[in-house]
């Protein structure tokens, strides 16, 4: 609870700070005003910089609550909240110590710059929200095999988040699999890979295949 008023009060103070608070909401806005959810605009022009799915959300939320600065602000606010149950979660999971795991959501939530950028309409906090959610549910995976149909799909959001550095996921997993000789099932195996990869894949496609080498160097610079 103190946690949820730590992060979820200052989203209702102040404007969107910084240039990728506002390039995120703007793309939202232009979603919402037009309609198109897949050709998404900045400033008159191809938004080929960053994945969507942070701007879908948003659009999401401005649909039916109007648009505003708070709205924009309150995906990372609640995403958060989730980091913060998620390590206090694992920290439990992998000592055994339930101090253990309120101690680590404890820390997490009074880390100055976690607190901010929780606050702050950019991807940093739902991108570690779902890199979190994606190990837990790779560890659950160990109990349940079905958990890791959840990792697949937290891969591929944090891959339609922060673009290249939602493949350390995969790379996280391999890297078990190797070091700790774990075998999942080969049929979830295969499905892990196919959701976790096919709808980043298919997103870059569809932009490869409409702008050419104008998406290269946009995405790249």
């Amino acid at each position: 609870m103190l946690a949820a008023i730590l992060l979820l009060a200052p989203i209702r103070a102040g404007d969107l700070a910084g240039y990728d608070d506002a390039r995120y909401a703007l793309v939202a806005k232009h979603v919402v005003l037009s309609g198109h959810w897949l050709e998404i605009e900045s400033n008159g022009g191809p938004a080929l910089e960053h994945p969507p799915l942070f701007s879908w959300v948003q659009a999401a939320l401005f649909i039916p609550f109007g648009l505003s600065d708070p709205l924009a602000k309150l995906p990372s606010a609640l995403c958060g909240l989730g980091v913060i149950l998620l390590v206090a979660w694992l920290g439990r999971r992998i000592t055994g110590d339930a101090f253990t795991g309120v101690l680590a959501m404890f820390v997490m939530a009074t880390s100055i710059y976690f607190v901010k950028y929780a606050a702050r309409a950019m991807t940093d906090v739902p991108f570690t929200f779902f890199f979190l959610a994606a190990v837990c549910a790779w560890i659950l995976g160990e109990d349940d095999p079905r958990w890791l149909l959840a990792a697949g799909a937290f891969a591929a959001m944090a891959q339609l988040t922060r673009a290249m550095a939602g493949l350390s996921i995969p790379l996280l997993f391999a890297a078990d699999m190797i070091v700790n000789r774990r075998r999942p099932p080969l049929r979830y195996l295969v499905a892990v890979t196919l959701i976790a990869f096919l709808p980043p894949a298919a997103w870059y496609a569809q932009w490869i295949y409409k702008y050419g080498g104008e998406f290269f160097v946009r995405h790249s610079a």
